[in-house]
C-alpha cells in the first residue's frame, strides 16, 4: 500500500530529524552510505503538489515528506565546525540537491514555508566555495530566489 510506504518514510525522516539535534549524529548521518542522497530524494515535489494547495489534502504524506526532508537538510547544513563543512560539501555534491530546491522555489508560491526552508538551505550551502558555483550554475535558482521576495 502506497500510504503505508509513505507513512514509514515519514517516520524515518522524523527519527532522523530528531537524531540530527545532536552534532555527533549529524556526522554519522553524513557518513552513512547513501543516506544523504535518500534524504535529498525526498525533497523533490511534483509541480502539482507545489502549485495546488488542495492536492496536499489528498496526499498529505508527500508534502509532509518534502517538508521533513527539507527541515532535516536545513539542520544538517547548519551544523558547525568540520562536521558541518563536510556535510555542506557532501550535500551540495549531490546532483539533485540544488535542482530540487530550485523547483520548490519556482513552483512553490502556495507553499511559502517550503520556499523559505529551501532558501535557508541554499544560504548555508553557499558558505562553501564550490557550492556557490553549483548554486549559481543551476539555471533558475537566483531567479527563483528573487521571485520570492
Amino acid at each position: 500500500n502506497q500510504t503505508d510506504l509513505w507513512t514509514f518514510n515519514n517516520l524515518g525522516l522524523l527519527i532522523l530529524k530528531r537524531l540530527a539535534r545532536d552534532q555527533d549524529n549529524c556526522g554519522k548521518i553524513g557518513k552513512t552510505k547513501g543516506l544523504l542522497s535518500k534524504i535529498v530524494d525526498f525533497t523533490y515535489a511534483e509541480k502539482r503538489l507545489l502549485r495546488d494547495p488542495n492536492v496536499g489534502v489528498a496526499e498529505p504524506y508527500k508534502i509532509l515528506a518534502v517538508r521533513r526532508s527539507l527541515k532535516l537538510l536545513r539542520r544538517l547544513v547548519t551544523t558547525t565546525g568540520a562536521t558541518g563543512k563536510n556535510l555542506r560539501s557532501n550535500i551540495s555534491g549531490i546532483v539533485f540537491t540544488v535542482s530540487n530546491i530550485r523547483e520548490t522555489l519556482r513552483h512553490g508560491k502556495k507553499r511559502p514555508e517550503l520556499q523559505k526552508i529551501g532558501a535557508e538551505i541554499l544560504t548555508f550551502l553557499a558558505l562553501d566555495e564550490g557550492a556557490t558555483e553549483k548554486i549559481g550554475g543551476t539555471g533558475g535558482v537566483l531567479k527563483g530566489l528573487l521571485n520570492i521576495f
